[in-house]
């Protein structure tokens, strides 16, 4: 199943569509595995903070971390 994050008149929506089938080939069981789920998740989040860093509260958001005492 593909998914597509752009509507029909984004102009980046064949740049979604390479980079899923990218994915997809990179990762074919990750529907299965949670844990490649969150290793995804945390390295493609580590990517996008790297151009616009998130305040603390909204990278825990992000990571699913669970606030400390």
């Amino acid at each position: 199943m593909m998914y597509i994050a752009s509507s029909k008149s984004s102009p980046h929506r064949q740049l979604d569509t390479l980079y899923l089938q990218v994915l997809h080939e990179a990762f074919p069981d990750i529907s299965d595995s949670e844990d490649q789920r969150a290793r995804l998740r945390i390295v493609l989040g580590t990517v996008a903070l790297l151009f616009d860093p998130l305040g603390a509260e909204s990278l825990e958001a992000l990571l699913d971390l669970k606030r400390g005492p």
